[in-house]
């Protein structure tokens, strides 16, 4: 994703993980709700951008996407953050050099 920390735009973000959202389905990566991204807010203490629950990605929207805290609070979004997120916040407390998760 092509974001630094002194311009980034978090709706570009969420378009950003939309459109890898939407290739992985292409790919045959992920079908009907299966698999999340993330990433870490850069720049921005305990701020994650997550895919929603139980939503499939032909019917995402950009704005979909969750933002959330370290604690899996969501901060940002009308939906809940997927089902897997306290794995992803793990994940981020313990290697602060992984910036996004795709799986």
């Amino acid at each position: 994703m092509s974001t630094t920390e002194t311009n980034f735009d978090l709706a570009e973000a969420k378009r950003e993980i939309h459109a890898y959202c939407l290739r992985s389905m292409e790919y045959g990566l992920n079908f009907n709700t299966q698999g999340n991204i993330s990433m870490r807010v850069p720049g921005v203490e305990d701020r994650f951008l997550i895919t929603p629950t139980d939503l499939e990605y032909d019917k995402m929207t950009p704005d979909d996407i969750v933002l959330v805290n370290g604690n899996s609070e969501v901060i940002e979004g009308d939906l809940g953050p997927s089902s897997e997120v306290t794995v992803h916040m793990a994940v981020y407390k313990r290697r602060p050099d992984v910036n996004a998760i795709v799986h």
